[in-house]
């Protein structure tokens, strides 16, 4: 009896052996290839090695510690992933700050805190650009505030961090653009208006150049001593008690300004004059104001009048 006890207790103990054997033989191959997975960067995997060696080794130090530091690497990369940098740095500080961990993953993440960190840098960087274009177009520098805006969007915005700024850039751009084709419209237009009203003009002062305008009329001088009458075609002027009435034609009118006129006579002669005011015209040493026919020729008595 003693001796099939003796056996059975030698036959517990072996299969006991075996079977740690068995147990820590698969616990160092999950935790070799745990490693092995932190090398590839495949976090999620390497979680799964770790948590199979916790399972063959429970309450196992390391395996517990390489578990938690894989997880919260894992989850800084997903939150990488998703643009939420500053949750991905929490987590990437965890994973630095765990004792008796991953020397690899420690290192990288140490990598991925500064890839945030330049990222980081180069966004707020977009975004000083951003504001600046928008400064610009405040200030109606159309085509300078679109550049700013087209150059950021050159750049690669394709990581989820960086959506924010490229959603705000692109709809700026938009708007500005049409703003700007909106300005450049009106600016044309306005040019046309511009354009047509100085061709009016030129052709208002062709029109003039040909006729004496509002110089027409019949003038008389301040004391009554001469009258004048002035046409597109001749001026003809004569003194009071006298018998002297000349008529000179016109071959030439040439405005000088708005106020001021030339006439050429047929045997060449010239003489300026000036209508300053509407009633008011200065001839060469004489002031004339404007008059009917009939009071320009009364000056006469009868003598002679003026054609």
């Amino acid at each position: 009896m003693k001796t099939i006890l003796t056996v059975s207790m030698i036959s517990f103990m072996m299969l006991f052996i075996f079977g740690c054997t068995k147990s820590h033989k698969i616990y160092d191959e999950m935790m070799e290839q745990g490693h092995e997975q932190i090398k590839q960067e495949n976090y999620e995997i390497a979680t799964d090695f770790f948590k199979n060696a916790l399972n063959e080794k429970k309450n196992d130090e390391k395996a517990a510690i390489l578990f938690q530091q894989t997880q919260k690497m894992t989850e800084a990369k997903r939150f990488f992933d998703e643009g939420k940098l500053d949750a991905a740095n929490k987590s990437v500080e965890q994973v630095v700050n765990m004792k008796d961990g991953s020397d690899s993953l420690v290192k990288n993440a140490k990598q991925l805190r500064k890839q945030i960190a330049d990222m980081e840098a180069v966004k707020k960087k977009y975004a000083e650009s951003y504001e600046e274009a928008k400064k610009t177009f405040q200030k109606e520098r159309y085509d300078e505030s679109i550049s700013i805006l087209e150059s950021i969007l050159q750049q690669d915005l394709s990581h989820p961090f960086f959506s924010d700024i490229k959603h705000d850039a692109e709809t700026s751009l938009s708007e500005m653009r049409a703003v700007k084709a909106t300005a450049v419209k009106e600016a044309e237009e306005l040019a046309r208006a511009r354009a047509e009203a100085d061709r009016a003009e030129k052709k208002q002062f062709v029109l003039k150049a040909k006729t004496v305008g509002a110089a027409e009329g019949y003038w008389l001088t301040a004391d009554k001593a001469a009258a004048c009458h002035l046409t597109n075609d001749y001026l003809a002027c004569a003194v009071k008690e006298s018998d002297d009435l000349f008529k000179d034609q016109i071959v030439e009118v040439n405005w000088l300004n708005e106020v001021e006129l030339e006439l050429t006579f047929a045997d060449g002669y010239k003489t300026k004059l000036a209508l300053v005011e509407k009633n008011v015209l200065h001839t060469e040493g004489e002031r004339m104001y404007r008059v009917s026919k009939e009071e320009a020729n009364s000056i006469y008595e009868g003598h002679y009048k003026l054609p």
